[in-house]
Protein backbone atom coordinates (compact mmCIF):
# COMPACT_ATOMS: atom_id res chain seq x y z
CA UNK A 1 0.00 0.00 0.00
CA UNK A 2 2.93 2.56 0.94
CA UNK A 3 4.26 2.07 -2.67
CA UNK A 4 0.91 2.99 -4.28
CA UNK A 5 2.26 6.62 -5.20
CA UNK A 6 4.94 5.00 -7.12
CA UNK A 7 2.77 2.66 -9.25
CA UNK A 8 -0.15 5.41 -9.79
CA UNK A 9 2.37 6.97 -11.89
CA UNK A 10 5.89 6.14 -12.05
CA UNK A 11 6.79 9.90 -13.27
CA UNK A 12 5.82 11.19 -9.40
CA UNK A 13 3.18 13.77 -11.35
CA UNK A 14 -0.68 12.56 -10.12
CA UNK A 15 -3.28 13.60 -11.93
CA UNK A 16 -4.96 15.83 -9.14
CA UNK A 17 -7.72 17.69 -10.80
CA UNK A 18 -11.15 16.15 -9.92
CA UNK A 19 -11.89 12.59 -11.19
CA UNK A 20 -15.10 11.92 -9.65
CA UNK A 21 -18.65 13.29 -10.07
CA UNK A 22 -22.25 12.83 -8.48
CA UNK A 23 -25.63 12.27 -10.76
CA UNK A 24 -27.60 14.16 -8.19
CA UNK A 25 -27.53 17.84 -7.54
CA UNK A 26 -27.79 19.31 -4.03
CA UNK A 27 -29.64 22.76 -3.25
CA UNK A 28 -27.27 25.49 -3.07
CA UNK A 29 -28.05 28.48 -0.77
CA UNK A 30 -27.18 32.27 -0.68
CA UNK A 31 -24.30 32.05 1.60
CA UNK A 32 -21.30 30.43 1.76
CA UNK A 33 -21.43 26.61 2.27
CA UNK A 34 -18.88 25.12 4.80
CA UNK A 35 -19.42 21.37 4.96
CA UNK A 36 -18.16 19.80 8.23
CA UNK A 37 -17.29 16.27 9.00
CA UNK A 38 -15.73 15.63 12.86
CA UNK A 39 -15.30 12.11 13.27
CA UNK A 40 -13.67 9.23 11.82
CA UNK A 41 -11.88 5.76 12.21
CA UNK A 42 -12.45 2.97 14.87
CA UNK A 43 -9.77 2.38 17.67
CA UNK A 44 -7.92 0.32 15.06
CA UNK A 45 -7.71 3.48 12.55
CA UNK A 46 -6.74 5.38 15.65
CA UNK A 47 -9.76 7.29 16.60
CA UNK A 48 -8.37 8.41 19.63
CA UNK A 49 -5.63 10.59 17.96
CA UNK A 50 -8.18 11.72 14.80
CA UNK A 51 -10.68 12.81 16.27
CA UNK A 52 -11.76 15.72 19.12
CA UNK A 53 -14.77 16.32 21.24
CA UNK A 54 -17.51 18.15 18.73
CA UNK A 55 -18.05 20.89 21.21
CA UNK A 56 -14.35 22.17 19.96
CA UNK A 57 -16.00 22.86 16.72
CA UNK A 58 -17.67 25.94 18.00
CA UNK A 59 -15.15 28.29 16.96
CA UNK A 60 -14.93 27.19 13.41
CA UNK A 61 -18.79 27.29 13.37
CA UNK A 62 -18.45 31.56 14.55
CA UNK A 63 -18.02 32.56 11.14
CA UNK A 64 -20.60 34.21 8.56
CA UNK A 65 -21.41 30.93 6.66
CA UNK A 66 -24.08 28.05 6.21
CA UNK A 67 -22.95 25.18 8.46
CA UNK A 68 -24.02 21.96 6.98
CA UNK A 69 -23.16 18.31 8.37
CA UNK A 70 -20.97 15.91 6.27
CA UNK A 71 -20.62 13.38 9.11
CA UNK A 72 -21.81 9.90 8.50
CA UNK A 73 -22.36 6.91 10.64
CA UNK A 74 -23.45 7.10 13.97
CA UNK A 75 -22.69 10.36 15.26
CA UNK A 76 -24.38 12.50 12.38
CA UNK A 77 -27.51 13.37 13.82
CA UNK A 78 -27.16 13.85 17.81
CA UNK A 79 -24.19 15.81 17.32
CA UNK A 80 -25.13 18.10 14.42
CA UNK A 81 -27.68 18.87 16.04
CA UNK A 82 -25.68 20.00 19.46
CA UNK A 83 -23.87 22.66 17.07
CA UNK A 84 -27.09 23.51 15.69
CA UNK A 85 -26.31 22.77 11.66
CA UNK A 86 -28.29 20.84 9.38
CA UNK A 87 -28.05 17.30 9.26
CA UNK A 88 -29.92 15.40 6.06
CA UNK A 89 -29.25 11.91 6.66
CA UNK A 90 -30.71 10.63 3.00
CA UNK A 91 -27.93 12.82 1.13
CA UNK A 92 -25.45 11.27 3.49
CA UNK A 93 -26.19 7.58 3.38
CA UNK A 94 -26.16 7.39 -0.48
CA UNK A 95 -22.61 7.46 -1.36
CA UNK A 96 -23.70 9.54 -4.56
CA UNK A 97 -26.03 12.00 -3.05
CA UNK A 98 -23.03 12.74 -0.25
CA UNK A 99 -20.95 13.41 -2.96
CA UNK A 100 -23.46 16.28 -4.45
CA UNK A 101 -23.68 17.18 -0.50
CA UNK A 102 -20.57 17.81 -0.94
CA UNK A 103 -19.93 19.44 -4.28
CA UNK A 104 -22.32 21.72 -3.13
CA UNK A 105 -20.13 23.15 -0.54
CA UNK A 106 -17.70 25.71 -0.74
CA UNK A 107 -15.30 24.47 1.93
CA UNK A 108 -15.34 21.40 3.32
CA UNK A 109 -13.81 21.02 6.78
CA UNK A 110 -12.99 17.82 7.85
CA UNK A 111 -10.88 15.36 10.07
CA UNK A 112 -8.91 12.61 8.39
CA UNK A 113 -11.44 10.24 7.09
CA UNK A 114 -13.73 9.82 3.55
CA UNK A 115 -14.79 13.07 3.46
CA UNK A 116 -11.63 14.45 3.01
CA UNK A 117 -10.88 11.99 -0.14
CA UNK A 118 -14.50 12.60 -1.69
CA UNK A 119 -13.84 16.25 -1.56
CA UNK A 120 -10.31 16.22 -3.18
CA UNK A 121 -11.76 13.97 -5.73
CA UNK A 122 -14.96 16.29 -6.25
CA UNK A 123 -12.12 19.06 -6.63
CA UNK A 124 -14.10 20.90 -3.35
CA UNK A 125 -11.72 22.98 -1.19
CA UNK A 126 -10.91 20.81 1.56
CA UNK A 127 -9.45 21.57 4.83
CA UNK A 128 -8.44 19.00 6.79
CA UNK A 129 -6.88 18.30 10.67
CA UNK A 130 -4.31 15.69 10.52
CA UNK A 131 -2.78 14.43 13.98
CA UNK A 132 0.97 14.41 14.88
CA UNK A 133 0.83 11.04 13.98
CA UNK A 134 -1.07 10.64 10.75
CA UNK A 135 -1.25 7.91 8.28
CA UNK A 136 0.50 7.37 5.44
CA UNK A 137 -2.11 9.08 2.81
CA UNK A 138 -0.82 12.16 4.75
CA UNK A 139 2.21 12.11 4.49
CA UNK A 140 4.36 13.52 7.61
CA UNK A 141 5.09 16.98 6.80
CA UNK A 142 3.84 20.00 4.48
CA UNK A 143 0.13 21.11 3.86
CA UNK A 144 -0.96 19.46 0.54
CA UNK A 145 -1.57 15.69 -0.27
CA UNK A 146 0.01 14.20 -3.21
CA UNK A 147 -3.96 12.95 -4.25
CA UNK A 148 -5.02 16.18 -4.40
CA UNK A 149 -4.74 19.77 -5.35
CA UNK A 150 -8.14 21.16 -3.69
CA UNK A 151 -7.18 19.69 -0.01
CA UNK A 152 -5.30 21.45 2.41
CA UNK A 153 -3.57 19.85 5.83
CA UNK A 154 -3.79 21.40 9.40
CA UNK A 155 -1.74 19.41 11.02
CA UNK A 156 -1.55 18.66 14.84
CA UNK A 157 2.47 19.52 15.88
CA UNK A 158 3.97 17.09 18.75
CA UNK A 159 2.33 17.68 22.07
CA UNK A 160 0.09 20.18 21.02
CA UNK A 161 -3.62 20.16 21.47
CA UNK A 162 -6.11 20.73 18.70
CA UNK A 163 -7.36 24.04 20.38
CA UNK A 164 -4.06 25.49 18.67
CA UNK A 165 -5.19 24.00 15.15
CA UNK A 166 -8.74 24.66 15.36
CA UNK A 167 -8.23 28.64 16.09
CA UNK A 168 -5.63 28.54 12.76
CA UNK A 169 -8.67 26.91 10.79
CA UNK A 170 -11.18 29.62 12.44
CA UNK A 171 -8.94 31.95 10.97
CA UNK A 172 -8.01 30.42 7.87
CA UNK A 173 -12.11 30.33 7.11
CA UNK A 174 -12.50 33.89 8.20
CA UNK A 175 -9.67 35.42 5.60
CA UNK A 176 -11.39 32.99 2.78
CA UNK A 177 -14.78 34.34 3.44
CA UNK A 178 -13.61 38.11 3.79
CA UNK A 179 -12.16 37.41 -0.03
Amino acid sequence: MGDLGYWFRRDGNFPRKPYLKSSYTYPTGDRPRIGISWYGGKRETHSYARNFAVHMWKPVLENDAEFISLQYGPYGKVESDQLGIAHDQEWIDDLDKLAARIKSCDLVISVCNTTVHMAGALGVPCFCFVPHRAAWRYGISGEKMPWYDSVKLYRQEKDQNWTEVIQRVKEDVGRLLAG
